[in-house]
């Protein structure tokens, strides 16, 4: 069953998704799915800088969707960040932090 929206980074040349920090979650699935779907109008297969991919609770991909640059900052309420940041934010998650905690380490670096 869904639990969350995960957002990631695809970069420019979409040679390697990177974590961005922003995700979340709601009470049920239905309004987990319910958020998701809302996106879907904004869908922009092979030209989105960002993926939002609705997981499972055990991780499993269900779906995906890739949005553009100026979608992700609206619906997160995060800008777009440069590089460096989505990739300590995913070496502070490899070490054991939350999203949260990998998120505010790699603003404060």
């Amino acid at each position: 069953m869904p639990a969350y929206l995960e957002a990631f980074y695809t970069g420019p040349n979409r040679e390697r998704l990177l974590p961005t920090g922003a995700g979340a979650e709601w009470e049920t699935d239905e309004e987990t799915n319910a958020a998701f779907e809302s996106l879907r109008p904004f869908n922009v297969p092979g030209h989105g800088l960002f993926l939002v991919d609705l997981k499972a609770d055990n991780d499993d991909i269900l779906d995906t969707l890739e949005i553009t640059a100026e979608k992700f900052t609206e619906i997160t309420g995060h800008p777009v960040r440069p590089r460096e940041v989505y990739e300590a934010i995913e070496a502070n998650l490899d070490a054991g932090m939350t999203q949260k905690e990998a998120l505010d380490a790699a603003l404060a670096a």
